[in-house]
């Protein structure tokens, strides 16, 4: 069995939530039923079930994505499969585009497809005719590739451990840019604004900035209770497929009060605006398309023209062109594919005069004035078809497509709603009147928002297209032209009074609007990621945050004084914190037991943005471990990471300051208050999952901590120091132990002398910094040792990778009795782990074995002086000593030869890359020489050479 593709997956998990919701839960006569909106989760009225209708594939359908009149399914060793659905009672026969491996997940973009394919790459494939799609490039790519999300000029593909992205601006020669990876396999994807949202598996929801897609940002994390499949992203929350656990939400930014960021002049006069990727399209009136480069929304770059021979209203984006509504000219097609240099326009001229423009797969369709609808065939952007109307009664201005309708602002008429499923014979309008003028439309799930002029905002419902709904009215202070909802916000261009934003949670009372004021004359208004982007007519673009993504934004640096407290000093610690969304709160908490417990203490606000608090006076030679966590004013926490002092004696104090900075996320160690809600599915969405999933079957994962976390349980392990017989002198001795998934270094330094010695610094002079980060003072000082004594400074290194290979070196000196500098060579410690750094992964025996088939592979084979019955027991019991799961186990013997094998499936603590083993004994029953052979396979090659040593180097040193 193969994965099923994620989108779909992630449509039937909520498909059978929601039909679990219907069963158990009533109000009256009527079931109640969760539905899925643009606004989140809302109650609605009661729901028939509809007939199914089916088309069958040649191959397994994993993916789906509708575009237009056809659906592009993702059809495995099929390839791509493209139906007609232009009548979805009856859909047409596949056409297929062959793939090179199995295509497992589609995206539609403009005249492309483009499929991930299991075991392959990205399939490229034209389907500017959808009859005769065509393949016309294949990127491959060294892991399977899971996922494929396509923005503007470039595509987010997840595959195995990472997200790459491509540049697709030629799609003809797909070019990958820059790959982030993930502690887990990234599965789902789904891109708005600034970030990618990944669904990854067992680290949960990954969160990766694309400001520069040259150079993606570190992931940043928010854990969920089981494993992230795929994610959608609407409005200020994701929403998780999260497998047994049904659906989960988290909130990933909130809006706040709009704030205005900057401005870029154009030489025309800005009436309408469209962001795409990292730019938006402005229709410039008698200067035709503007385009501005946005990829920093706070300095936005010089805008480039391509003038028109109409007065650019209207623009709207897709694919690499951007249709404009061009007044007296009708529609101009201009090609964008390179977005610094705009094509030459090709026309497309209609009776009325072009204001708006909405493109939904094939077609343009245009409010046109006093001819009302026009609709265009685009199928081939270069030539466009010959325009059908449907006449409106009044004066088409904007429009919007959703599903089987368009949705025209009429003028005086207000509303008008035209059935479209038959594209080239719209139908006769149905009219809902306002009280205003209207001039711009959005819709959202059951609603229409209509920019209603001197009326602001109307709300119309229209969950039932063909008898809308009494308009619900919402003033604002000057004239609204134009509305684009974003999650539970309307934001509407308001002319003079620039950027008004609407509550609308509760889309049947609309909140009182919060204004942000621009230089000119709001006309039109695009919301992207964190900013809204304003046509502000003579003062060109004016961009405005309206919400803060605070999952990127935390930082806390701490510094304390004295750098060496002694046994009568008060450590004073000042946290310097920023935040986004403003710091509610700042604590510091300290152990002084060895990380068994902890005390907290709330800091104290100063100035700016700093907070203080103070660590009471500890005895000599203590260690006190301390952390600094910080809330925000959403209720996130972050913390920054656990560091260290030994307190001295008396008299060796100093008063110098130390800081150590650590750029921290919210979310880190998370309050019981993080906004994580949580829909179960109950038994239908457990069957589901169990019967679409290879599930990979691990432990329970441990409950978040609540604030502040339990630092771990056990007393951290002596680190290993050899201890040769010593001559009289002073000596320097050093071991390592990795403890709870760290390692700590120790340096011994041991006084075999009748003196007292001074001034004893231990300095970490070099470590494997590609594999290690380290935590604390690289300089420990210790004020004296007496004679026949010793000390032992200990310094804890974090690894990064799951693999850990390199040197610690360490140096020592001290003031001998005579005042005399000395200086004390540390053998340098080899550091190689693989091992100490996995934890047990459960499978089956089927689901080990699929697992094996992309993974690297190495292998040594050794001879042992132990009868392979007991080389055997010892594997069975080893392999657990070193972090593996036992998949399975099987022993035998043929005539006098006993064979045996043991396997075993780890993962790694941080990058969560998986690690097999195989062990093959083999030798004859009745004697003591053995053949051992131990195979090591992984997602990453680099981790085997590492493991096998630890291996073999482990078996061949147990004793019988």
């Amino acid at each position: 069995m193969r994965f099923l593709g994620l989108r779909s997956v992630f449509l039937v998990t909520l498909v059978m939530i929601l039909t679990s919701a219907m069963i158990t839960t009533s109000t009256g006569s009527e079931d109640l039923y969760l539905k899925m909106t643009t606004n989140g989760i809302e109650n609605t009225g009661s729901m028939e079930l509809a007939e199914v209708h089916y088309r069958d594939t040649a191959g397994n359908a994993y993916g789906v994505f509708v575009s237009g009149d056809y659906a592009y399914v993702a059809d495995e060793y099929s390839g791509l499969a493209v139906i007609d659905i232009s009548d979805p009672t009856n859909p047409g026969t596949p056409v297929y585009a062959n793939t090179a491996g199995s295509a497992h997940s589609v995206f539609v973009s403009g005249d492309y497809a483009y499929v991930g394919d299991w075991g392959g790459g990205l399939a490229v494939i034209d389907i500017s005719d959808p009859t005769n799609p065509v393949e016309l490039v294949f990127e491959e790519f060294d892991s399977t590739v899971y996922c494929i999300y396509v923005s503007g000029d470039y595509a987010y593909v997840t595959h195995s451990y990472a997200v790459t992205v491509l540049d697709i601006s030629d799609p003809m020669n797909p070019i990958p840019m820059a790959t982030a990876g993930c502690t887990h396999f990234a599965s789902g994807i789904f891109v708005s604004g600034d970030y990618a949202y990944v669904a990854a598996y067992g680290s949960g929801l990954a969160m990766i900035d694309i400001s520069n897609p040259m150079n993606l940002g570190t992931p940043v994390y928010i854990d969920t209770t089981d494993y992230a499949w795929d994610v959608f992203v609407s409005g200020n929350y994701a929403y998780i497929a999260n497998g047994e656990s049904g659906l989960a939400v988290i909130q990933t930014s909130v809006s706040i009060d709009p704030i205005l960021q900057s401005y870029e002049a154009t030489s025309g006069l800005a009436i309408d605006v469209f962001v795409s990727g990292d730019y938006v399209y402005l229709a410039v009136g008698y200067q035709g398309l503007a385009v501005i480069d946005i990829s920093d929304p706070t300095n936005p770059g010089t805008p480039v023209y391509e003038n028109t021979t109409g007065y650019a209203r209207g623009v709207y984006v897709s694919g690499d062109y951007a249709y404009v509504a061009d007044g007296g000219s009708g529609l101009a097609v201009i090609d964008i594919s390179d977005p610094t240099n705009p094509g030459t326009p090709v026309y497309k001229d209609t009776t009325g005069n072009t204001w708006g423009v909405y493109v939904s797969g094939d077609y343009a369709y245009i409010a046109d004035t006093d001819s009302g609808l026009a609709v265009i065939d685009i199928s081939d952007p270069t030539n466009p078809g010959t325009p059908v109307y449907e006449d409106t009664s009044g004066h088409a201005e904007g429009v919007y497509v959703s599903g089987d309708y368009a949705y025209v602002a009429d003028g005086v008429s207000g509303l008008a709603v035209i059935d479209i499923s038959d594209p080239m014979n719209p139908s006769t309008p149905v009219y809902k009147d306002t009280s205003g003028h209207a001039e711009g439309v959005y819709v959202s799930g059951d609603y229409a928002y209509i920019a209603d002029y001197y009326s602001g905002l109307a709300v119309i419902d229209i969950s039932d297209p063909t008898n809308p709904g009494t308009p619900v009215y919402e003033d604002t202070s000057s004239a609204a032209s134009d509305v684009y909802v974003s999650g539970d916000y309307a934001c509407i261009a308001d002319r003079g009074s620039g950027l008004a934003v609407i509550d609308i949670s509760d889309p049947t009372n609309p909140g009182t609007p919060v204004y942000e004021d621009t230089s000119g004359s709001a006309y039109s208004v695009y919301v992207s990621g964190d900013y809204a982007y304003i046509a502000d007519y003579d003062s060109g673009l004016a961009v405005i945050r309206v919400r803060v993504t605070d999952f990127l934004s935390s930082s806390i640096d701490v510094s304390y004084t004295p750098i060496s407290p002694d046994d009568s000093d008060t450590v004073t610690f000042t946290a310097t914190v920023t935040d986004s969304a403003g710091v509610a709160a700042v604590k510091l908490s300290y152990s002084t037991d060895g990380l068994s417990t902890w005390t907290n203490v709330t800091m104290t606000f100063q100035s700016g943005n700093n907070w203080t608090a103070t660590i009471p006076s500890q005895s000599a030679d203590s260690v006190v471990y301390y952390r600094v966590y910080a809330r925000d004013n959403i209720g996130d926490w972050a913390a920054s990471s656990v560091d260290s002092y030994t307190v001295i004696s008396s008299s060796v104090a100093t008063t110098t300051t130390t800081t150590a900075t650590n750029t921290t996320t919210t979310g880190a160690e998370p309050d019981p208050t993080l906004t994580i809600m949580v829909a179960g599915g109950g038994a239908a969405v457990i069957g589901i999952v169990a019967v679409l999933f290879i599930m990979i079957r691990r432990r329970p994962r441990e409950p978040a901590p609540a604030f502040p976390p339990t630092p771990p349980p056990d007393e951290p392990e002596e680190p290993l120091v050899e201890e040769p017989e010593l001559l009289e002198g002073v000596h320097a001795l050093r071991g390592c132990a990795a403890v709870g998934g760290r390692f700590d270094y120790k340096v011994k330094i041991i006084n075999n002398t009748e003196f007292v010695i001074t001034n004893v610094m231990v300095n970490i002079v070099a470590f494997p910094e590609d594999c290690m980060e380290f935590s604390g003072e690289r300089t420990k000082t210790i004020g004296r040792i007496e004679p026949s004594a010793f000390r032992s400074p200990q310094f804890i290194f974090a690894p990064t990778k799951d693999c850990v290979e390199g040197h610690i070196v360490a140096t020592v000196s001290y003031m001998d009795h005579k005042n005399n500098l000395e200086n004390i060579e540390v053998e340098p410690y080899v550091i190689r782990s693989v091992c100490d750094l996995l934890e047990p992964l459960e499978s089956s025996l089927e689901e080990f074995e699929v697992l094996l088939y992309d993974m690297a592979t190495n292998s040594e084979k050794i001879t042992l002086d132990r009868s392979p019955q007991v080389v055997f027991s010892d594997v069975m019991a080893f392999l657990p000593e070193r972090n593996f799961e036992l998949i399975s186990s099987e022993s035998g013997s043929v005539g006098e030869e006993f064979r045996g094998t043991v396997m075993g499936l780890a993962e790694g603590k941080y990058t969560r890359k998986k690690v097999a083993v195989r062990v093959i004994v083999s030798g004859p029953a009745t004697a003591t020489n053995t053949s051992l052979l131990v195979e090591a396979l992984g997602d990453d090659a680099d981790m085997l050479p590492t493991t096998i040593e630890e291996i073999v180097g482990g078996l061949r040193d147990i004793k019988t």
